[in-house]
This record gives C-alpha cells, structure tokens and sequence, in this order.
C-alpha cells in the first residue's frame, strides 16, 4: 500500500510532507495578518492625531473668526463716531463763523 501512494505522490508516502506544507502556508498566513492587524492600527493612530489637529486647527479658525467680527464690530462703530464727529465740527465751524 506504501507503495502505491508512493508512485501517486511521495508525499503521500511521508504523511510529514503533506501535513507540513499547509502549516507553512497557515503560519505564513498568520505572519501575514500580524502585520495587516499592524498597519492597520498605525493607520487608526495616525487617523485620531489627524483628528486632534483638525480639531485644534478648527478652533483656532473660531477664534481667528471670532476676532475678526469683534473688529469689524469696532470699525462700523469707529466710522459712525467719525461721521458724528465731523457733523459736529462742522456745526461748530459754522457757529463759529457765522455766530
């Protein structure tokens, strides 16, 4: 019977061989999915770092934002201040003038 098998094919003959080979390929297999499992959880630092500096970049935009409305707040103020100043100048310079 050892003989049959062995003409089919040798490794049949030597249950080892035939028993090896898929332990290679699933250890190699394994080796494998440690580094996938591995990049993958290097992709998922990298994305929540990304995340974090979004999120600060997002909020020194508000504040950047923020800033730029409290100072066009105070130009409209300052353009109406000097609009009700040069009216009054003027009606000081014609009760001045023409007393």
């Amino acid at each position: 019977m050892q003989a049959i098998g062995y003409r089919c094919h040798p490794g049949i003959a030597m249950g080892w061989l035939s028993s090896e080979r898929p332990a290679r390929h699933w250890i190699r297999s394994a080796g494998m999915v440690q580094d996938i499992n591995i990049n993958v959880a290097a992709i998922v630092e990298a994305s929540r770092e990304q995340a974090i500096g979004l999120k600060e970049i997002t909020q020194a935009v508000n504040t950047i934002d923020q800033g730029t409305q409290r100072n066009a707040a105070m130009v409209e103020e300052s353009n109406a201040a000097s609009h009700s100043l040069a009216s009054e100048a003027e009606a000081l310079f014609c009760w001045v003038v023409f007393g």
